[in-house]
């Protein structure tokens, strides 16, 4: 589930999805949002995923297992997934299934089909890849950056998703 999330969403997997926690996922609008606090992030700045219908039917799955992380560790002593474990887990999959590629193109594929589904969208956006000029990193403000773009980049990525899996 940590590696669809990674495919759904294109977060880091250990140093993101794994310490997804509950009091992150919050509803604002009608929509669901994984909302990152300054610091949690790779890069030192709040960000905000909006989750899609079938990232909500995996977090879910794991409701009552731990009160503050979504992907409790069961494999060890740690409280969430690190890249070891992770890595780990990967190699399991690799070896059981033949995979040859590497966990990164995840992140790669999930940005460039962003942005070739619309010429508009900023799949950087999603990823707290943006801001870098001025006028997003000083007057871009609100709880809920980008809101109804965010929403809009993630329904017609998930859209995408379902039609392929809709073609097996």
């Amino acid at each position: 589930d940590i590696i669809k999330m990674s495919l759904f969403t294109g977060q880091h997997p250990y140093a993101e999805i794994a310490k997804m926690r509950w009091d992150q996922i919050q509803e604002v609008e009608g929509q669901t949002w994984w909302i990152m606090e300054k610091g949690f992030h790779k890069i030192d700045k709040p960000h905000q995923f909006p989750l899609h219908k079938m990232m909500l039917d995996i977090i879910n799955k794991y409701k009552g297992n731990d009160d503050v992380y979504v992907f409790k560790n069961i494999y060890d002593k740690d409280d969430f997934y690190h890249k070891d474990n992770v890595g780990n887990v990967l190699g399991r999959l690799r070896k059981t299934h033949n995979i040859k590629w590497d966990l990164r193109c995840l992140r790669s594929s999930f940005l460039t089909a962003i942005t070739n589904l619309d010429h508009t969208f900023r799949a950087g956006i999603l990823c707290n890849q943006a801001g870098q000029n001025i006028t997003e990193a000083v007057y871009i403000r609100g709880a809920i950056t980008y809101f109804d773009f965010k929403v809009q980049m993630i329904n017609a990525y998930m859209d995408l998703i379902q039609d392929k899996l809709n073609e097996k």
